[in-house]
């Protein structure tokens, strides 16, 4: 396919409105069943897959299980995978949703928030490899429950755009 591509930098939310309403022509999503989403568009194959983790200062010694996170603040992006992982699993800890990664970030680094669950690969550029990653690192286990996280990372595609959908879904 020969394509040229503009990145576009936008809400988490907006996503989806804004490929219908043709304001980006892809967005890139996890992949996940939820039928609102699934009735709106389409997804192409799984690309890749990532876990997600835990960011907290390394020198913490946060224990990372419900019980040990009991009291803590977890820091997540508003209306995500991870937000709904979180809310699900981790039930005496104290949530905290924002607009934008990056505004989770500021404050894990700012000491307002103990930890944040977000995707692998966003934490270690995003964040850990930058200067106010130093002294933060990933802590405890790997989280890739289907459930929440889905079988890995797809292209929402614009049910009309049936050209680009996958050649198993063409009918």
């Amino acid at each position: 396919m020969k394509a040229q591509c503009t990145l576009v930098q936008q809400d988490f939310d907006g996503m989806i409105p804004a490929l219908q309403a043709r304001k980006s022509t892809r967005s890139s999503r996890r992949c996940r069943s939820r039928r609102s989403v699934l009735q709106s568009v389409n997804f192409s194959d799984k690309y890749y897959s990532t876990p997600a983790r835990l960011v907290a200062k390394t020198a913490g010694n946060l224990q990372v299980t419900p019980a040990g996170l009991k009291g803590k603040k977890i820091g997540v992006q508003r209306s995500t995978i991870h937000d709904r992982y979180a809310t699900d699993t981790f039930k005496g800890t104290e949530i905290v949703r924002y607009t934008k990664q990056d505004e989770v970030f500021l404050d894990l680094a700012a000491g307002r928030i103990d930890a944040t669950l977000v995707d692998s690969v966003a934490a270690d550029v995003g964040f850990l490899k930058t200067p106010a990653g130093k002294g933060f690192g990933f802590v405890g286990p790997t989280y890739t429950d289907v459930k929440y996280f889905g079988i890995g990372a797809g292209v929402a595609i614009r049910k009309s755009d049936t050209d680009c959908r996958p050649s198993s879904t063409r009918h």
